[in-house]
């Protein structure tokens, strides 16, 4: 009981930086999105292109990552705040338009898109 007592707030220390890390790459991932469905000047679409790749192959290495770390059953009581950032970017990923993203770029949000759906019919 000692060692469960000790382990819960490292777990709790793990999900807060991992619902941390995902906010940051998310928010970078629906700003790309917004600013390329502005259809942007040449340049700058390359910059927010790039940006959008970076941050989707983050975040899909991270949540893969996560999913395929054996968590202990009980590290999930604060959970709630990453299942809701999940849910957020599952949704703005859904029903965003991708008029402007290069089929490279889409092929990595369909992916995204597939580990998240995996993730919560599962739970993490």
């Amino acid at each position: 009981m000692e060692f469960t007592t000790q382990f819960q707030p490292v777990m709790e220390d793990d999900l807060r930086k991992l619902v941390h890390d995902l906010r940051g790459y998310h928010g970078i991932i629906c700003f790309a999105l917004d600013v390329l469905e502005r259809k942007p000047t040449k340049g700058n679409q390359e910059v927010f292109q790039e940006m959008l790749a970076r941050n989707l192959a983050r975040s899909q290495s991270m949540l893969t990552d996560s999913a395929s770390y054996t968590w202990p059953k009980d590290s999930f009581g604060s959970a709630s705040e990453l299942r809701i950032e999940l849910t957020r970017l599952l949704h703005y990923l859904q029903t965003k338009k991708r008029i402007m993203i290069p089929h490279q770029i889409q092929d990595q949000i369909d992916s995204l898109i597939t580990t998240l759906l995996s993730i919560g019919s599962r739970g993490l």
